[in-house]
C-alpha cells in the first residue's frame, strides 16, 4: 500500500468509496461529516488568501482558528485536528505568531497528485468544494 499520511489515512477510510468512484469519473457525495468540514476549512482558508493575495485583506485579517470556529459553528479543539492535517499536507501555512493565523499554498494545491483524495474533491467537476482552478 505504501507510506501514506495521516490525512490520506482518513480519507481513504472515510471516503474510500467516493475515491474510487471519482476515477471513473462519476462522483458520489455522500460524505462525513469529518470530510465536509475540512474541505469547508480548506475552502474559507483558500478565499481569506485569495482576498490577501489581491490586496483586499490585511495580514492581520487572515483567518485564526478560533474565527473559523466561530463561523463555521464547530468546537476549536475539532477544527484544530483538521488544521492540523491541513498543515501536514502542507496545504495550509501559518503566518502569525499570536494569535495564529493561517494562509492557503497555492504551490502545493498545484503540486498536489490526482490520486490525492483531496484533489477529487477540490478539482472535481460536480465536486461541492471545487475551486477554480
Amino acid at each position: 500500500m505504501g507510506f501514506q499520511s495521516g490525512f490520506q489515512r482518513i480519507f481513504f477510510r472515510v471516503f474510500g468509496e467516493a475515491i474510487a468512484l471519482s476515477r471513473n469519473r462519476e462522483y458520489m457525495f455522500s460524505m462525513d461529516k469529518d470530510v465536509e468540514l475540512t474541505c469547508r476549512i480548506a475552502c474559507e482558508i483558500l478565499r481569506a488568501t485569495d482576498a490577501w493575495t489581491a490586496g483586499d485583506k490585511l495580514e492581520d485579517e487572515l483567518p485564526s482558528a478560533t474565527e473559523l470556529a466561530r463561523q463555521l459553528d464547530v468546537k476549536l479543539e475539532k477544527l484544530k485536528k483538521k488544521l492540523r492535517l491541513l498543515r501536514q499536507e502542507n496545504l495550509i501555512r501559518s503566518v502569525s505568531v499570536s494569535p495564529k493565523r493561517y494562509r492557503f499554498d497555492r504551490y502545493a494545491l498545484r503540486e498536489m497528485p490526482p490520486d490525492h483524495p483531496l484533489y477529487a474533491l477540490l478539482f472535481g467537476e460536480d465536486s461541492p468544494y471545487r475551486i477554480a482552478d
